[in-house]
């Protein structure tokens, strides 16, 4: 009763739940003669092993908790809903990561809440279904946005239950009013965050309520996997959205298309806002999950990023680890000083003609103050603006390349950066294959592979990253 077939001559069987099978052989000739023999194998149960990386790079010795958890779906006018709680009195399952970022497993077949923390990366959370075709499994953990910058959000990044509306298309939105944001009229909204599950198809919306029109649409976005990810956009610079004085905006993205029963819009129990955070457009009208239901749900995890023109008293920093870049509006000086250092020690300055500086050698996770005077002579110095910024954490000794999170449109001169270098370490880098012998870049348009090879010792890095430059 296994099933069987014959493949360049080997009998090969496709096993299930057998773990032990005998096979008779019979001579046609001789109906006396036969022989029989048993084969034995240990079936895999589930999930055979992992890897832990972020920013393309794997990270090793990373706590993995697994959670069991039980699934309850429901369905209300219309929405469907699937709801996930841990099994009471049921310990984790605790894996940690190797050297290399993998681990060796065979957790069981079942539905678990995968929690990891990681100093100086975003808390990672994910609803994972493990099966027995399940042999690898990737977790990405994201390294928070370093661009400077004011979150607007009415949840958190963990998913209390997730939603759908059986395979319809809808828009899932969070709702603020001119009273929400007074203090950012003439801002820009410049990035878009959601949590989104399972295969989807979908795209980023920022609509205005008295305008009854789009301000932004993203392109189409195809995700795959049923795994739970931040998805995030970073709005060109030619799209950004201004926020005026007494408006509505909706922020989200559109759901085009999911696939079989899925619920792709995972919503947080957290502060829950009824009609601010639970916003939903159903063909063609506007309502919310608590005027659906008649009752509180919850809110969908959608936030949004809004910057000034001139961020942070006139300085706009890219903070890495061991360096930042600084760039200011110039305000008709031709000439600045821009003084740096940390608190307690002696500060140090340069004087340049240019309107940015890349300041060098700084040390990792370390808070600092910088100051920027301009002038028209380059001798009398008028104070223009001061900031305080910390440098990124070193989380592991790989390298890895960091790339800011401005705009990547085409004839961008992009700096080339790594994190977690040595003294001593060689660094190569290659733009789409071809050796570059500098550390700016000239971006072109479609979609580009920057990698860097650094040489430490007798070992060597690779580090790579995928852009998409418009």
């Amino acid at each position: 009763d296994t099933d069987v077939a014959i493949v360049n001559g080997y009998l090969v069987m496709f096993l299930t739940d057998k773990k032990e099978v005998t096979i008779t052989a019979k001579s046609v000739k001789y109906p006396d003669v036969k022989a029989e023999i048993k084969l034995s194998a240990t079936l895999k149960q589930g999930l055979q092993g992992y890897t832990v990386e972020s920013d393309g790079n794997t990270l090793g010795n990373v706590t993995l908790n697994f959670y069991p958890v039980t699934a309850d779906a429901k369905s209300r006018n219309g929405i469907e809903s699937t709801t996930y709680t841990r099994v009471e009195n049921v310990k984790p399952i605790v894996v940690v990561s190797g050297p290399q970022g993998s681990y060796e497993s065979d957790i069981k077949e079942g539905i678990y809440e995968v929690e990891a923390k990681v100093d100086g990366l975003l808390d990672y959370y994910n609803v994972v279904k493990i099966n027995r075709a399940m042999n690898m499994y990737n977790f990405t953990i994201n390294r928070p946005i370093e661009k400077t910058a004011t979150m607007k959000t009415y949840s958190v990044p963990r998913a209390d239950e997730v939603i759908g509306s059986g395979g319809l298309a809808y828009t899932a939105l969070t709702r603020w009013d001119a009273e929400d944001l007074k203090e950012h009229v003439g801002d820009k909204i410049t990035r878009i965050r959601a949590l989104i599950s399972g295969k989807a198809t979908y795209r980023f919306v920022v609509y205005c309520l008295e305008d009854v029109e789009y301000l932004y649409l993203s392109e189409e976005i195809v995700k795959e996997g049923d795994n739970f990810v931040m998805e995030s956009i970073e709005i060109p610079s030619n799209k950004h959205v201004t926020i005026e004085g007494g408006k509505t905006y909706l922020v989200g993205y559109e759901m085009l298309e999911y696939y079989g029963a899925s619920q792709p819009s995972p919503i947080s129990y957290v502060n829950i806002l009824p009609n601010k955070g639970d916003c939903i457009i159903r063909n063609g009208i506007l309502s919310s999950l608590f005027e659906i239901q008649q009752q509180p749900v919850g809110n969908w995890i959608i936030d949004y990023y809004i910057q000034s023109d001139e961020q942070i008293n006139g300085i706009n920093l890219e903070v890495g680890q061991v360096d930042a870049i600084a760039s200011w509006s110039s305000r008709d000086y031709n000439f600045f000083k821009l003084t740096y250092g940390k608190k307690g020690e002696a500060k140090k300055s340069i004087k340049t003609e240019t309107v940015n500086y890349t300041i060098p050698e700084l040390l990792p996770n370390t808070e600092y103050t910088l100051s920027l005077a301009g002038s028209l002579d380059g001798e009398l110095f008028s104070e223009m603006s001061d900031v305080k910024f910390k440098t990124i954490a070193r989380v592991v000794d790989m390298p890895v390349i960091l790339i800011g999170d401005y705009n990547q449109v085409q004839g961008t001169v992009l700096d080339l950066r790594i994190l977690n270098l040595n003294a001593g370490d060689v660094v190569e880098w290659f733009y789409d294959g071809v050796a570059i012998p500098r550390t700016k870049v000239i971006l072109e348009k479609g979609e580009s592979t920057i990698k860097c090879r650094v040489t430490r010792g007798g070992k060597v890095y690779v580090s790579h990253r995928v852009i998409n430059v418009k």
